[in-house]
């Protein structure tokens, strides 16, 4: 009797700790429940949406693409009880990428659309401040740019620097931002020789300029000397 007692007392265990494990152990992909990630309470709600609670004059995430982007204060300060919102918008999600793909075409290839903005009180507010934002670029970026795109469509390319694998712009909007690779027109491009074309050019035209000021001053002494 004492036996099945503590058998079953020991089954009873094992399926606790079965159950503890199976719900601290969730994963990413579950949709539209929040997980949280670490202390700093970190939440992704459904695949593609992170959020992190604003510390002082900062915030960053990172996705599960391993892509961090930081935000930090450089004009004014962040009003209390703020939380950073990045939706990371991949090719999964064929319309949204779709679209932006068709806004991006000829400006730049390999996109990484987020929409960027801050919360409070579950709400979505304007961003009264500028900031600057930073995003780790992932391999194979050669030459990156930022740009800011609205809800119709319209593109614009940011001013924005690059370097160690990171690429870092201010701005004082919350809304669509796009990494990508830069295109560039073929005459973009330096090819061999054009450095001497150009050399030859200019002294052709200054030799040319030449001739013209000389025939010019001649001409004028010519006339002085019949008057």
């Amino acid at each position: 009797m004492v036996k099945r007692v503590l058998a079953a007392f020991a089954v009873i265990l094992t399926l606790a700790f079965i159950q503890v494990t199976s719900v601290s152990a969730g994963t990413i992909g579950e949709l539209g429940k929040p997980f949280p990630i670490d202390v700093k309470a970190v939440e992704i709600i459904g695949s593609n949406v992170y959020k992190n609670n604003v510390d002082g004059d900062s915030a960053s995430v990172t996705t599960k693409n391993v892509t961090t982007v930081s935000v930090m204060a450089v004009e004014g300060k962040f009003e209390p009880g703020l939380r950073l919102v990045i939706r990371e918008i991949t090719a999964e999600e064929t319309e949204p990428y779709g679209w932006f793909c068709s806004v991006m075409e000829g400006i730049g290839t390999d996109i990484l659309p987020f929409d960027i903005y801050f919360e409070k009180d579950g709400q979505r507010i304007p961003l009264n401040i500028k900031v600057r934002i930073t995003i780790t670029l992932p391999d194979g970026y050669s030459s990156p740019i930022v740009c800011y795109v609205t809800t119709d469509g319209k593109v614009e390319i940011l001013q924005s620097s690059a370097a160690y694998g990171k690429i870092s712009f201010k701005t004082e909007h919350t809304s669509y931002y796009v990494i990508a690779n830069n295109i560039k027109a073929p005459d973009d491009f330096p090819k061999t020789g054009d450095n001497a074309d150009l050399v030859l050019y200019i002294v052709l035209m200054a030799f040319s300029a030449g001739i013209l000021i000389y025939g010019l001053l001649k001409k004028g002494m010519t006339d002085l000397s019949s008057t």
